[in-house]
């Protein structure tokens, strides 16, 4: 039995338990799987009717609770159903006609800095994922904890190393400190995916509730660098070693990774670079003109894949993500040193201009996450008669930590420029933060403004 491509129509999945099987079984049978995130939330509902009428969904599988959130029209079938079915249906494709460039999974980006977007990868970009990268140390004895979602590259790609290298995966629902730590002490994960807030948790969790996560053999993390300080004690309370990773949905997953050998080496005040690029990728980074800058200075990082670039999906159309030159524009600020190491900035519309100056807001947030009374902290711009934008932070506290605005501002004074120093300072007990970790900065002005509201 043989599907041509152009029938081929995508899966949609809202659910994680069975994601698994059935990427194998969707491989087998030559179609094209779409993972989502869903929330019931009214905005969501209409997001969700939104993809459902742009992209060509075929079937959806799905948790029953999610089932009746699907506009009416769409057949869906309840996720273990799904997997049955699929099982009884893979001996009749033995011969499905499945060609490099046919469709192979679409992915939605984070929407950190706006909403999401559909990705489309092809088989043959889709199947760079399974080589996983030196650095990360893997043998057949790893055991791997995914704690991001299988909607995401993150886990995705961890998940294809795992099935790749006939590893053990432990996929945990919830990223709980609690969860987390057990899956270390009593599954024995060895490689673990925990960006720099989750590390945060992990250890004021090991200070009030030691466990034994001796089987730890590497922490890889990505989504925000990671501060000197909480790096110092991260050795001192893990005791294995870290690989920082680089990579965009656009990118289909890594394309840079921070060795463990550079997170031993001193650099400053300023922390570790965020990576150096991986074997086959070209990196640059360049002006408002397209024109590279010299090492050292900021500009927009570039990327040029040794594989396919897969494409953007828009009302049912493909939009090429690479420009005709090869090259992705990834709307990340960063500079790159004489030895090629790359340190990300911010994103390019991340970018605060208060009195004509530029001010990137991680500038000011490494400073504050310095101060022992802050567990987390995001600056923002907002609209100033005076200033253009002025600067304001948004910080949420350790527990029983007490800390007022002005003394965060008088801090900063001290030791970062007088325009760069944050105007407002708002308190929050968590970030906006999406699943992979990022906040989500085009919600801290609407939140900023509901506490001035609040008073």
């Amino acid at each position: 039995m043989v599907t041509p491509a152009a029938e081929r129509k995508a899966v949609a999945h809202l659910m994680d338990a069975h994601r698994l099987s059935e990427r194998r079984a969707c491989k087998t049978i030559g179609s094209c799987r779409m993972t989502m995130r869903y929330k019931t939330t009214r905005t969501n509902d209409g997001r969700l009717r939104q993809c459902m009428n742009d992209l060509p969904v075929s079937v959806v599988f799905a948790d029953r609770d999610f089932q009746a959130k699907l506009p009416p029209s769409t057949p869906s079938l309840e996720a273990g159903e799904a997997l049955h079915r699929l099982s009884k249906a893979v001996p009749q494709f033995d011969n499905v006609a499945i060609k490099a460039g046919d469709p192979c999974s679409i992915f939605f980006t984070s929407g950190s800095s706006g909403l999401p977007k559909a990705v489309e990868f092809s088989f043959e970009s889709a199947e760079r994922a399974i080589a996983a990268p030196t650095t990360l140390g893997f043998n057949a004895q790893s055991r791997l904890q995914i704690v991001a979602p299988l909607f995401h590259t993150a886990g995705w790609v961890w998940c294809c190393y795992g099935l790749t290298g006939g590893m053990t995966i432990i996929l945990l629902p919830q990223a709980s400190p609690d969860r987390m730590t057990s899956a270390v002490a009593d599954l024995g994960a060895s490689h673990v995916q925990w960006h720099p807030t989750m590390l945060d948790t992990v250890l004021e969790q090991q200070a009030r509730n030691p466990r034994d996560l001796s089987a730890l053999r590497m922490i890889a993390y990505g989504a925000a660098p990671i501060a000197p300080e909480m790096l110092e004690r991260c050795y001192q309370t893990f005791n294995c070693e870290f690989s920082q990773v680089y990579g965009l949905t656009e990118t289909v997953g890594p394309v840079g990774h921070l060795a463990p050998a550079a997170h031993r080496i001193d650099w400053g005040s300023g922390g570790p670079p965020t990576v150096s690029i991986n074997p086959g990728i070209s990196l640059r980074v360049v002006d408002k003109d397209g024109r590279e800058v010299a090492p050292g200075e900021v500009g927009e990082i570039e990327v040029q894949l040794s594989y396919p670039a897969p494409s953007y999906l828009r009302q049912g159309r493909r939009i090429p993500i690479a420009r005709s030159d090869g090259w992705i524009a990834t709307s990340d600020m960063g500079a790159m040193d004489t030895d090629g190491y790359v340190r990300v900035i911010g994103r390019w519309g991340d970018m605060i201009i208060t009195g004509g100056e530029n001010v990137y807001p991680s500038e000011v947030e490494n400073v504050i996450a310095t101060f022992p009374e802050v567990a987390e902290v995001a600056v923002f711009g907002r609209r100033d008669q005076r200033w253009g934008q002025a600067i304001c932070a948004m910080v949420a506290l350790r527990p029983e930590a007490e800390m007022s605005a002005a003394e965060v501002i008088e801090r900063c004074r001290k030791q970062i420029a007088g325009y760069k120093t944050p105007k407002t300072v708002f308190f929050v007990e968590r970030l906006p933060r999406n699943p992979a970790g990022k906040v989500v900065r085009p919600a801290l002005e609407p939140l900023a403004v509901e506490l001035e509201a609040a008073g």
